[in-house]
């Protein structure tokens, strides 16, 4: 019974920081859906735009320490090592844009502070 207490408390945690992290760091913007949609479009059509978009991204969450009550959970649930976290973060969000893997619903849900088993496996590399 502890272990979903805490479980259930550590994914609402996630979800916050996950959804402040992406807004802050400038992976998504807020587009709307045909915005969202060209903007895939864009990325699936040049890989130096995905790297663009990754490196700027990456910089940026860099940028933005993560708490030190959360940051062992955060990393492991990245399957990555702190140093690594933005690269990884941002990556797979892009690519998740680009190959359309991460749905206009999804960054809705992620704005939202929603965190679904969609975005749970994009986010872990494993969507």
């Amino acid at each position: 019974m502890h272990s979903f207490i805490f479980l259930g408390a550590m994914m609402k945690r996630l979800v916050i920081l996950m959804a402040g992290l992406a807004l802050v760091a400038g992976c998504t913007t807020g587009p709307s859906k045909q915005e969202y949609e060209v903007i895939s479009t864009a990325l699936q059509g040049s890989k130096a735009l995905r790297n663009e978009l990754t490196t700027d991204c990456a910089r940026k969450l860099a940028n933005k320490p993560i708490p030190a009550s959360i940051r062992k959970e955060v990393v492991a649930f990245f399957n990555t090592t702190e140093a690594n976290l933005p690269g990884v973060v941002c990556r797979r969000m892009v690519n998740g844009l680009a190959n359309g893997t991460l749905s206009y619903q999804d960054y809705k849900d992620m704005e939202r502070g929603r965190m679904t088993p969609e975005i749970v496996q994009l986010l872990q590399g494993t969507r």
